[in-house]
């Protein structure tokens, strides 16, 4: 018969196993955002949660790809089904050399809305992709 100290060693064992291994807590998701095919160099993809939650954002660098984060930094997201959306902007030089540069919105304004982009995920544990493949018309 095993001892106590044993017995609780066994419990606490199993008991981390459960925590980490079966967990629906935060996971990772990347993607590549493309207009026309080909991959865009800026802009902001936002996570919007389809019920109440965090909302989680990504920057979308020079080779077109993004890595979300939520709202304090952490890079994971919480699984479930999100809504997305889309802005490619980038700055134009005022005419005004006093002025600072404009923002232009590149990318197709129905993208930039969660509700009209048409990009629904259900992220699920572990690594998740979720490429985001807008076209001009």
């Amino acid at each position: 018969m095993p001892s106590y100290p044993d017995l609780r060693m066994t419990v606490w064992s199993l008991l981390v196993v459960v925590m980490v291994g079966c967990g629906g807590g935060p996971v990772r998701v990347t993607g590549l955002v493309t207009l026309d095919g080909t991959p865009v160099n800026t802009g902001t993809v936002t996570f919007y949660p389809v019920e109440d939650g965090t909302l989680y954002y990504g920057t979308i660098t020079a080779s077109g790809r993004y890595e979300l984060a939520s709202v304090d930094g952490r890079v994971a997201i919480e699984p479930g089904e999100y809504d997305v959306a889309v802005r490619i902007v980038e700055a134009v030089p005022s005419p005004d050399p006093n002025q600072p540069p404009q923002p232009k919105l590149r990318s197709p304004v129905k993208y930039g809305d969660q509700k009209t982009s048409g990009f629904r995920f259900r992220i699920r544990p572990g690594a998740n992709t979720a490429d985001l493949p807008m076209k001009s018309k």
